[in-house]
């Protein structure tokens, strides 16, 4: 049965904690992701793991959210998207506000901002100008946002989601 509960030894590992800045130099950590490296994504920067500590980034200002894309990790600044490549700060386009949230669908990326949803696909377009807090691509490819309230891009136009949410 593999859903068996019986007693199992367990191995068990040390964890590594970083709670230091000798370790990692920020330590107002807002999010993670791993590409396989650990980017850590903080008040003050971006930082990526290298051996047992993290080293920063050209990438400075608050990172609000990551997203990785064909082991490229995009980034939502205060006021913009970047693209970090190895160590270097590959794109740095202007939103104009600051970006909430960001997602991906394995090829375009999406951006929630205070002036609206921008798609980066080799250049940014915005497609909506109502403020958002955050973007979702679910498994079927459909973009969500949700702002003051919750809404699905239909592909043309965004549908308003929100009845029956309290």
């Amino acid at each position: 049965n593999p859903f068996s509960y019986e007693d199992s030894p367990v191995q068990s590992q040390v964890p590594t904690l970083f709670r230091t800045t000798d370790l990692l130099p920020n330590l107002d950590v807002r999010v993670i992701v791993a590409s396989p490296e650990v980017y850590a994504g903080t008040a003050g920067g971006l930082f990526k793991q290298e051996g047992d500590q993290f080293v920063s980034t050209p990438l400075q200002g608050e990172v609000r959210d990551l997203v990785l894309v064909h082991q490229q990790v995009f980034a939502a600044m205060d006021e913009a998207l970047a693209l970090i490549n190895d160590q270097d700060v590959g794109l740095e386009t202007p939103l104009g506000a600051p970006a909430r949230g960001i997602a991906s669908d394995g090829s375009i990326v999406f951006i929630a901002a205070d002036n609206g949803v921008w798609q980066y696909d080799g250049s940014l377009t915005q497609r909506s100008t109502q403020p958002m807090k955050d973007v979702a691509v679910d498994s079927q490819g459909r973009l969500w946002a949700a702002g003051t309230g919750l809404y699905r891009w239909d592909g043309t136009q965004w549908q308003d989601e929100s009845a029956g949410l309290p």
